[in-house]
């Protein structure tokens, strides 16, 4: 994705919980039956997600649960009118709309299929999910550091790393940046892992935070201990998201 317009824009997304008010795979796969419903009530991170998406995946194919049915799952998943209507409208206007998370391509692809507008973004950054010959799903991680594959972000608090060893959404920005010179940055999120890409944003440029999340609270935290050049600005809902777009980005 590289382009010579010397006036081109980026809109960058979360998916979960910021593009939208829900988690695609707790969407997918609670409602499968009561035991995937439970886990999700009393689930607390101890290991990385890839992981237990994957172990979630084989429990599902044990179950004789398929692809389809989890995809049949996401047919009522909600994506609020204002998130829609800034998405139309960030189209129209020519801004290259990009999401990277720490979900998977099936799910988010799923999701933006059901409501039309899948081509309105330019690329997905985010985990791979493969299905083998019998129909088992197998999450794949963006960068299979196991492999050998990684990345170079050092990024930390308090010793601990900012990003997850399979995506520094920071690294993936800055990529973009550099193969298409944005004049300018928008991005929005609300975790943790979307800390580090707003250490790559400039000055004219523009990140969101969603109000009450994990991603509020670092940045409370730590902002005079990192360079942060663009401007921050919070966000409860989704109408407070679109009048932020409406004043702040769009013409």
């Amino acid at each position: 994705m590289t382009k010579s317009n010397s006036n081109n824009k980026l809109i960058v997304f979360d998916f979960d919980n910021t593009l939208t008010n829900y988690y695609s795979d707790n969407f997918a796969i609670s409602n499968l039956d009561a035991e995937f419903k439970e886990f999700f009530e009393v689930w607390h991170v101890e290991q990385p997600w890839y992981i237990v998406m994957n172990d979630l995946f084989n429990k599902a194919h044990s179950k004789g649960f398929s692809k389809i049915d989890l995809l049949n799952n996401l047919e009522n998943f909600p994506l609020d009118p204002c998130i829609l209507k800034l998405i139309e409208t960030a189209k129209e206007q020519g801004f290259d709309l990009v999401i990277i998370s720490d979900g998977n391509e099936l799910f988010i692809n799923q999701i933006l299929l059901n409501y039309g507008i899948r081509d309105h973004f330019n690329l997905l950054i985010t985990n791979k999910v493969n299905e083998s010959l019998d129909g088992k799903l197998n999450l794949v991680p963006y960068l299979n550091f196991e492999d050998g594959e990684g990345h170079d972000c050092q990024h930390t608090v308090n010793g601990k790393k900012l990003c997850n060893l399979n995506l520094c959404k920071g690294t993936e920005l800055n990529k973009l940046l550099n193969q298409n010179n944005y004049d300018r940055i928008v991005y929005t999120g609300d975790g943790e892992n979307d800390f580090c890409p707003m250490l790559q944003l400039r000055s004219n440029d523009l990140m969101c935070i969603r109000k009450g999340e994990r991603l509020e609270s670092l940045y409370d935290l730590e902002k005079s201990n990192f360079k942060i050049y663009p401007e921050v600005l919070t966000w409860e809902n989704h109408s407070d998201l679109l009048n932020i777009f409406e004043e702040k980005v769009f013409s």
